[in-house]
């Protein structure tokens, strides 16, 4: 009786037939839909804490996808329908009543995951903990590889990434850059030196032939990776913290200290756009648009959204602490891993528009996401949290 009291209370029973109320068939659904409210409500707690008007916007979201195959929750939903502002929040995946469903693989890799990249080819997802580095099946999320301490416990492992037609995988440990032939299971094969500072951020060209080095020297350094050699050095003023290439390698972001933002063009070095965060907001990301319109930063407070044909800021999304964004392959969505007092969640918005277009649930994370990479056909979301687990979701936005 208890059961169904709270359902009552909830609104569920309006509009259910006499002939449902019968014997173990109504008992069964009771039970479901119980199970569904009761999952609804725990995973939108963090944002229905935040007001009452959240009650609708997770409540609905998280249930519209469902009405129509429950019949006790259908006239519920419905009727929240009529009450409620779009955009409200829709989950990725329909992961009622099992949390989990949705999730496709979970891999332990360490203390804290730092990074996460996806192989050109697709089928290998490389994972930097604070020392060790893993190759990891895309598919089945066996491990293939571990590089071991590549530091030798003297120089903290600040960022990875594929090379070479993924048969390399270049590490930054200190101040030098270091190419693991994984596959042939060399340590290294190459140590590129010249930066005068610790390495903090690595990227590589489309064709897997050029490395892009950023460090707190406040240099921007290009290398040769099939001959290690140094082919140019841009000095950037303070601190490089972050790295991205367009698409075309034509262009490179580069986020500095104290919230500074500058695009270049990758051969020369050429700026073509300058700009700094507001006062006080640290600059956690940037990453380029596929499509080559947009280019993103994820700070302590915003997801930033520039035009590249204007350079223009877009919009700005306003959702706590950002430690990573990236953009789908197609261009048409950007993810972001949050963080703020009552919750952590990965949070995806269409580009074009600004609007959510779902939470991938993160309730199951007792940590923050620091890492955030698509898989090339853009039908999964690689996570990898600080709880030293990558995490890959089925993204079904393709």
């Amino acid at each position: 009786m208890h059961l169904k009291r709270i359902l009552q209370v909830l609104g569920v029973f309006r509009g259910t037939s006499s002939e449902d109320k019968q014997g173990n068939t109504f008992s069964k659904r009771i039970y479901e839909s119980f199970g569904l409210l009761f999952r609804t409500l725990q995973l939108s707690w963090g944002r229905i804490s935040g007001g009452r008007r959240e009650l609708q916007y997770s409540v609905c979201g998280r249930l519209v996808k469902l009405k129509e195959s429950n019949a006790i929750l259908n006239k519920y939903v419905e009727s929240l329908l009529k009450y409620t502002e779009k955009p409200y929040l829709v989950p990725v995946t329909p992961f009622f009543p099992d949390p989990r469903s949705g999730e496709l693989m979970d891999i332990v890799v360490g203390n804290s995951c730092l990074k996460v990249c996806c192989s050109p080819c697709g089928r290998y997802i490389a994972a930097l903990t604070v020392r060790d580095v893993f190759v990891l099946d895309a598919f089945s999320g066996a491990i293939l590889r571990r590089l071991e301490q590549p530091g030798a416990f003297l120089y903290v492992v600040m960022s990875i990434a594929f090379a070479l037609n993924s048969k390399k995988i270049a590490i930054s440990v200190g101040t030098t850059i270091r190419l693991w032939a994984w596959k042939s299971c060399k340590s290294t094969t190459q140590i590129l030196k010249g930066h005068e500072g610790t390495l903090t951020c690595i990227a590589v060209s489309s064709d897997g032939e050029r490395v892009f080095s950023g460090s707190i020297d406040g240099t921007l350094r290009v290398w040769d990776a099939c001959t290690g050699a140094a082919t140019a050095k841009y000095r950037q003023g303070p601190s490089v913290h972050y790295l991205a290439l367009s698409s075309n390698d034509q262009k490179i972001a580069v986020g500095l200290a104290g919230g500074a933002l500058k695009v270049l063009e990758s051969c020369t070095g050429a700026p073509i756009f300058e700009g700094r965060l507001d006062d006080g907001v640290e600059l956690k990301s940037v990453a380029f648009c596929p499509s080559g319109l947009y280019f993103a930063a994820g700070s302590s407070t915003h997801v930033h959204i520039w035009s590249t044909q204007t350079w223009m800021l877009q919009r700005e999304m306003m959702v706590g602490s950002v430690h990573s964004v990236a953009f789908s392959p197609n261009g048409k969505h950007i993810v972001a891993g949050l963080s703020n007092i009552l919750e952590n969640e990965v949070c995806m918005w269409n580009v074009e528009t600004g609007a959510v277009i779902g939470i991938i649930p993160t309730t199951n994370l007792h940590s923050c996401v620091h890492t955030i990479a698509f898989s090339n056909d853009g039908k999964r979301v690689i996570l990898g949290s600080e709880d030293g687990r990558v995490r890959v979701w089925d993204s079904q936005l393709c």
